[in-house]
């Protein structure tokens, strides 16, 4: 079975102009409701922070208070172990960071490049096609290298005049 298509409810641009005149005062009414809740909601949060800050700080004192505890006890507690299990959770040390840290990647690579290229492979190389540039190619030669041009549509738009919208108030 078929789709019906859609037909508009407006019969002339009279009729739209009072829907654009419509879909501004609903904006506006939206807009006057998303406004009060989020001054509701910046309220709530202000509050919380007032209660949650004070905690948070103490939580942070405990944190560092912790690891320097235990950093303190490293070489006698951990040095054959990577952690601890307590009564009210697990402490210990994970390996972090390693790899390598290249401070400029241009004097990098150029430096790589004049070792020689047994060192290529240490330079990774991006290859993506240039759509720009592919714009300027015809079809023919589009489709032989896996691309194709988008069909360009119209697409329809409204803007709500909304200096006019308070004027007819």
């Amino acid at each position: 079975m078929a789709k019906k298509k859609k037909v508009s409810i407006y019969g002339d641009y009279q009729q739209v102009q009072e829907a654009l005149r419509e879909i501004g005062e609903l904006d506006i009414k939206i807009e006057a409701e998303e406004a009060k809740v989020t001054k509701q909601v910046n309220a709530i949060r202000e509050k919380a922070q007032e209660v949650v800050s004070p905690l948070s700080e103490r939580k942070k004192l405990i944190e560092e208070n912790v690891q320097l505890f235990i950093e303190e006890k490293k070489k006698e507690d951990f040095a054959d172990k990577k952690s601890m299990d307590l009564v009210f959770g697990e402490v210990g040390f994970r390996q972090t960071g390693g790899g390598v840290h290249v401070k400029s990647n241009k004097s990098t690579v150029d430096a790589l490049l004049g070792l020689g290229a047994r060192f290529k492979h240490l330079i990774s190389t991006e290859h993506k096609p240039n759509k720009e540039a592919l714009e300027g190619m015809d079809d023919d030669f589009l489709k032989q290298v896996g691309a194709s041009r988008k069909k360009k549509t119209d697409k329809f738009w409204y803007v709500v005049n909304r200096e006019k919208l308070s004027q007819a108030d």
